[in-house]
């Protein structure tokens, strides 16, 4: 089991989301925790299908949780990236997939002025991985996709969003040293 990421729910307390062998439906799953300031449980609500479900972000919203991760099959190669909305009373609510199954998965997720922008790594289009962003209404509606890379692997996985740009950050593979260097994106 593992935590991957929290949120300030902004009254002393803290959304905790991670992923759960333990537990669940059978292979790995998500859960969303409700901590107070003092780290007591308030709450702890498990979530996930009978297949592979990787939270690694988590985003406080009026009624709610949303939490994005890798979703697929024990096989790695075949994720998607999910969106998991819980609400208050730990009610699981909507669960999206975007992208293919060719090893997709959100690594971070921004939510600024009623969007939920996700930056992710993809398999899809280069077998090698390439940025993938998804930006969804609060709903999770898709408003828009990209991928974004060269021919070698490019994996996106922090964001960071303003009211002028989107800014993904990753490695980008040296063909020549087979080093990896830092990518820094601007959308």
């Amino acid at each position: 089991d593992g935590a991957m990421s929290l949120s300030n729910n902004g009254n002393s307390t803290y959304g905790v989301t991670g992923y759960s062998n333990s537990s669940g439906n059978g292979s790995t799953d998500g859960y969303l925790m409700n901590l107070n300031d003092n780290g007591e449980l308030l709450g702890y609500f498990p979530f996930g299908t009978t297949q592979y479900e990787e939270p690694h972000d988590v985003e406080k919203v009026e009624n709610g949780w949303v939490i994005s991760g890798h979703a697929g099959t024990t096989d790695f190669r075949t994720h998607s990236v999910f969106l998991q909305f819980i609400n208050e009373n730990g009610s699981q609510g909507k669960y999206l997939t975007f992208g293919s199954q060719d090893h997709d998965g959100a690594e971070s997720m921004v939510i600024f002025r009623d969007k939920i922008h996700i930056a992710a790594r993809s398999a899809s289009v280069d077998p090698d991985q390439d940025v993938y962003y998804v930006k969804t209404d609060m709903n999770g509606e898709l408003l828009e996709e990209k991928w974004i890379g060269s021919e070698y692997e490019d994996p996106g996985f922090g964001l960071f969003v303003d009211a002028h740009q989107v800014l993904i950050t990753g490695y980008s593979l040296n063909p020549v040293s087979g080093r990896k260097e830092i990518l820094l994106l601007r959308k």
